[in-house]
């Protein structure tokens, strides 16, 4: 049909239907989509599903505040969701890391002890240990104190020892949550988290004494109560120091992870004896090298050869060593220590791990990597060989 010089073709009706129809449903999803919609949906019809799109939809329109809130209401309704708690958790590092840029600008203008501690407290809940306890010190420097910062560090301390069960973090855990106790007695926090130390170590004497002390905090608090559950369940044990019980689990933990497929038996031939000098001095007689010493999980010496000098600072020196290069592997997800070296300007240390034992080369700058690596191989397997009766 010709109008004006202009064809103009008739529209067939049913395209003309398919399009009103598909306009229909790009409407409806499109409301289906709205915030209003699906708080709505989520009154009427709560689900998993409408409150994961909620809180995208949220997050989307730019309220982060609200997101939260709500996945915080949808994980109350929904307690064992593991995704509404994963968003809950996405939701809480986002506020954090906006957290940390205004604390970073208050800091910067008008400094004062809680910034510093609660700047601590984000990066260790961001993940971010060593910035933690950068600013967590920092904030000591400037004002001692303030017990905040000490609840900090131990904190960090703390998250390590739960996952490396190292006596060292958890020695350090407990002198930061003590002093934090110490500067603010009324702090729940530091003696709640104290207790839960000791009642992870397994030392329910001290526990025990901690959550005597919450429970005058708190009175009727469920967290002291289950708590105090916990530490009933304890077994016995003789009365001793913190570091003995630190110490006790962290041997108990490696003697479980020894147990794992995969991991290498104690070797039985590093038996104190001459056979087992004699092998070592073979070592120490290399060029460079000033002495070789073998010591338990406990820094203990069990044999040694070469120059000494001070056997006990030596011990000490070394047991550092080793437990630094154990602890920090596991840290980095690097494996199970196995080998290192330290060198400084005038000496080296060749550190190895011999499950439960840890050997220790001591030398000068002219020692040799190779030829230690060398002999320390053939010293491991005559020790295999005298364990198989070979």
């Amino acid at each position: 049909m010709r109008k004006g010089g202009v064809v103009v073709r008739d529209v067939d009706s049913e395209v003309l239907q398919e399009v009103v129809v598909l306009r229909f449903l790009r409407n409806l999803f499109r409301r289906k989509d709205t915030v209003e919609y699906l708080r709505e949906a989520w009154r009427t019809k709560p689900s998993i599903a409408v409150a994961e799109k909620l809180f995208h939809r949220l997050q989307d329109t730019g309220s982060p505040g609200a997101a939260l809130a709500f996945i915080r209401e949808a994980g109350r309704a929904y307690p064992h969701a593991q995704r509404l708690r994963d968003l809950q958790h996405q939701a809480l590092r986002v506020r954090s890391s906006e957290e940390v840029k205004s604390l970073r600008a208050a800091l910067a203008a008008n400094p004062r002890p809680e910034i510093y501690a609660r700047l601590g407290e984000l990066y260790r809940y961001l993940g971010h240990c060593e910035e933690a306890l950068e600013i967590a010190r920092e904030g000591i420097a400037r004002y001692p104190q303030s017990g905040g910062n000490y609840l900090a560090i131990g904190l960090v301390h703390y998250s390590r020892f739960l996952k490396t069960s190292s006596a060292h973090d958890g020695l350090q855990t407990e002198a930061c949550l003590r002093q934090a106790y110490a500067l603010d007695s009324a702090s729940f926090k530091s003696l709640y988290y104290l207790a839960c130390l000791y009642v992870y170590a397994g030392a329910k004497p001290m526990a025990s004494e901690c959550i005597a002390r919450l429970a005058e905090l708190m009175p009727g608090d469920n967290r002291v109560a289950d708590l105090a559950q916990r530490a009933q369940a304890l077994p016995d044990s003789p009365q001793g120091t913190a570091a003995d019980y630190f110490r006790l689990h962290e041997a108990r933990a490696m003697e479980a992870a020894a147990g794992a497929p995969g991991r290498a038996e104690p070797f039985a031939g590093l038996r104190p004896g001459k056979p087992l000098n004699d092998r070592l001095a073979r070592i120490a007689a290399l060029p460079g090298v000033d002495g070789v010493c073998v010591l338990d999980r406990y820094g203990a010496r069990i044999a040694g050869a070469g120059r000494s000098g001070d056997t006990a600072c030596n011990e000490a020196a070394l047991q550092g060593m080793l437990e630094g290069a154990r602890v920090n592997a596991r840290r980095m997800s690097i494996g199970n220590f196995s080998r290192a070296v330290l060198r400084s300007k005038d000496w080296q240390v060749f550190l190895y791990e011999l499950e439960p034992y840890g050997l220790a080369v001591m030398g000068g700058r002219t020692a040799r990597q190779d030829l230690v690596q060398r002999k320390v191989t053939e010293f491991i397997e005559e020790c295999l060989c005298e364990e198989q009766g070979a």
